[in-house]
């Protein structure tokens, strides 16, 4: 019972804290959402181009007469590639090569740009997703059809030397463009909550210092 009367009295000289300093809490928490706001003003626009490729062994033709399981195997033969063309697209040398043909930057230090801008992704056994998020949106768009293009080269490459030839293609001709803003209204938001927090906690540590200078006087 004891404990219950103390925590009440507790719990109401918080209140009262909070009731004194409401006004100055609440004006910072705007504030810091504000700022919050202003600061997503000058955040560039990006623009995320995606792309979805399809990875794909034809069958040997049977001869007249013959059965064969070939489509079968194909068909896992094309789903274990999709893994190395998965590779293909997270190289420097690939990105170098999509670089060149949109005529970017081939600096070591802008390669690395572009791969950490690139997005890959294994959507199904076959299907590949492509996407890139930029500044500009052509060179978003660019960047992806550029990709793809290096994927086949390098896979025209490699089945020269094979004998069971994998074909890769785009399933979009023109790459899907989205523009993306930052969210104003979250940011604001998350600046208000931080804002009343770190005014609260200060309210409380200038009380707490107030009351130990009132004891010792």
């Amino acid at each position: 019972m004891r404990f219950e009367i103390n925590l009440l009295l507790e719990l109401r000289e918080i209140f009262k804290i909070l009731i004194k300093y409401g006004k100055i809490i609440i004006a910072t928490g705007i504030t810091f959402a504000a700022a919050a706001y202003l600061v997503c003003l000058y955040f560039p626009v990006r623009y995320r181009a995606t792309a979805n490729i399809y990875v794909q062994r034809m069958p040997d033709k049977p001869k007249l007469g013959d059965y064969t399981y070939d489509g079968y195997y194909a068909g896992k033969a094309a789903e274990a590639y999709t893994d190395t063309v998965v590779g293909f697209l997270q190289s420097l040398d690939v990105v170098k090569r999509a670089a060149e043909i949109s005529n970017l930057s081939t600096e070591p230090e802008n390669l690395l740009y572009y791969r950490r801008k690139i997005k890959v992704t294994k959507v199904a056994p076959q299907l590949i997703e492509i996407s890139t998020l930029v500044r500009g949106k052509e060179q978003s768009k660019t960047l992806v059809k550029a990709l793809a293009q290096a994927t086949q080269e390098r896979a025209q490459l490699l089945n020269q030397e094979s004998e069971n030839p994998m074909s890769i293609d785009l399933l979009n001709i023109e790459p899907l463009v989205q523009e993306i803003k930052p969210w104003k209204e979250l940011y604001a938001t998350v600046g208000f909550a931080v804002g009343l927090l770190l005014s609260v906690v200060g309210v409380f540590v200038f009380e707490y210092f107030k009351e130990e200078q009132s004891l010792k006087i």
